[in-house]
């Protein structure tokens, strides 16, 4: 074979594989006006003010600490893992006078240990609703006694302003949840001219949905063949029953109908495990948790990340994740993108600093993290804890950038994906070639490292977040969470996932 013919093979053999890497970078998305339209409908940061604007407003939410008089000491703020186990007795009775003290004990740490007391409304709004429980406890007390479980109903009761997903007292929550409703009666596409449907056997172009512009409510939505569609649905606040709306189409005509709940049950699923379906890797991942039994799982989660960086494409099921520690997130995300980011989610961000808040934490971390990444963040916070000001570290602002990846990845979430998980997803939902499925998250990153302590006399265990953090629009997300960009009922959603990849990828 001649120089001649051996160099001809060589070019032809390298523009084939131009080709082949051509079509690998660009074309992973069989139709990318699709993928566009899908992604286009993702609520991305939008940032109308400036840096220096957002800094200044968020600094305001921040309670300004002038004296520490009325602080708890570190001795009081005590946490029993063991009784943390343990359910407390709702139907055992607490003396008023020790529900009393106890209240009173109650507000002094919210004030010194909870991030979002400022933003919930400081003094005023927290001494309000600490007269008013008082108030009822006096009034509703028999024979200076009262049930626990009437007790915590008093305090949830007053304390219900708190739309924050991480603050907890026993198993009590205050923030109100959003689910997704939604009908497939009516069946929607889309033209130049507007969405529209057959009614009768005639065209007809929707007009508005509950007196308000159509497009609001259209939604894209995955169904068993995985296929794409137009599917009318709304997010609202979790009711028992149906929501009715009314729809207005052209030509006057209206039109009644019924949305139904989407279904999302709470998945065991495994903490950590790859497999592959028709060749596509699922990589499942339930807890970020870094306690003694989950650690080691949770570092080959990380360190698997690295085969995966030449996959065509890949499916992240993180369905019903319970958090945990989003270093882990971060971690993960540099570890597929060979990228040495900092960050690349967009936020501003603080942590409470005071003595009450970091006892509150050392509780936390004592009692649930393995000792490995216990002596990693207590060593990180005694850092922090010198450049404190009056109770409050530098606010940290991340502009963030868009991170280029070489897998297609699908991401499974549902109404479960909660805290250090929905970090993940802010992550990915910065990186290029990501697409949701499934449903909205459980909305739980208005705070975030949580302190716990029990209550003296009741013995009741209060969940509270000492670090505050935004997007840049200052906007309050937990209980609505992330959107996926395609819908579809939790259960069904890595089927759908399947199927929707072997048409598109």
């Amino acid at each position: 074979m001649n120089i001649k013919r051996i160099g001809l093979i060589f070019t032809a053999i390298v523009l084939i594989l131009c080709f082949i890497w051509s079509v690998d970078d660009h074309h992973q998305f069989s139709d990318p006006d699709l993928y566009q339209e899908i992604i286009s409908k993702r609520a991305l940061e939008k940032q109308s003010l400036s840096k220096k604007e957002i800094k200044a407003r968020f600094k305001s939410l921040l309670y300004r600490y002038e004296d520490f008089e009325d602080e708890l000491s570190s001795e009081e703020l005590i946490f029993s893992k063991e009784d943390y186990n343990q359910d407390v007795d709702l139907d055992r009775t607490i003396p008023t006078e020790e529900a009393l003290k106890e209240i009173d004990f109650l507000f002094r740490m919210i004030k010194y240990g909870y991030a979002g007391y400022q933003y919930f409304g400081g003094d005023e709004t927290f001494q309000r609703a600490k007269e008013k429980i008082v108030f009822v406890l006096n009034q509703a007390s028999q024979d200076g006694q009262l049930l626990i479980g009437t007790y915590l109903e008093m305090i949830a009761k007053h304390l219900a302003f708190i739309q924050d997903g991480h603050f907890l007292i026993g198993n009590t929550g205050f923030c109100k949840r959003f689910s997704y409703y939604s009908t497939d009666q009516y069946l929607f596409d889309k033209d130049k001219d507007g969405v529209y449907t057959y009614l009768n056997g005639q065209k007809h172009y929707l007009a508005a949905v509950k007196g308000e512009e159509a497009s609001k409510y259209i939604n894209y939505a995955l169904d068993e063949k995985g296929e794409v569609f137009y599917q009318l649905g709304m997010l609202a606040e979790e009711i028992e029953g149906k929501i009715s709306i009314d729809l207005e189409f052209d030509d006057d005509l209206t039109q009644q109908v019924l949305l139904e709940p989407q279904k999302s049950s709470f998945l065991a699923g495994f903490m950590y495990r790859i497999r592959e379906i028709d060749n596509i890797p699922v990589i499942e991942n339930r807890s970020l948790m870094p306690s003694p039994g989950r650690v080691r799982l949770i570092e080959r989660f990380v360190a698997d990340a690295k085969k995966l960086r030449d996959k065509k494409v890949l499916i992240l099921d993180i369905r019903s994740h319970q958090g945990g520690n989003e270093y882990y997130a971060l971690k993960w995300c540099r570890n597929l993108t060979d990228k040495k980011i900092k960050q690349n989610a967009v936020y501003i961000f603080t942590l409470l600093m005071t003595p009450t808040a970091r006892k509150l934490h050392k509780n936390y971390i004592e009692a649930y993290f393995a000792e490995k990444e216990a002596k990693r963040l207590m060593f990180s916070h005694k850092l922090m804890e010198i450049i404190s000001v009056r109770g409050w570290t530098p606010t940290i602002y991340r502009k963030g950038k868009r991170i280029h990846n070489n897998p297609f990845i699908i991401v499974l979430i549902d109404r479960h994906v909660t805290s250090a998980a929905e970090g993940l997803v802010g992550y990915l939902r910065r990186m290029d070639n990501v697409i949701f499925i499934g449903s909205n998250t459980s909305g739980s990153f208005l705070t975030g490292d949580v302190g716990v302590c029990q209550l003296p006399y009741s013995n009741l265990t209060v969940r509270i977040p000492r670090s505050l953090r935004f997007e840049p629009d200052l906007v309050n997300r937990d209980g609505i969470g992330y959107l996926p960009d395609l819908w579809v009922e939790s259960e069904h959603a890595l089927k759908y996932a399947i199927e929707f990849a072997r048409k598109n990828l």
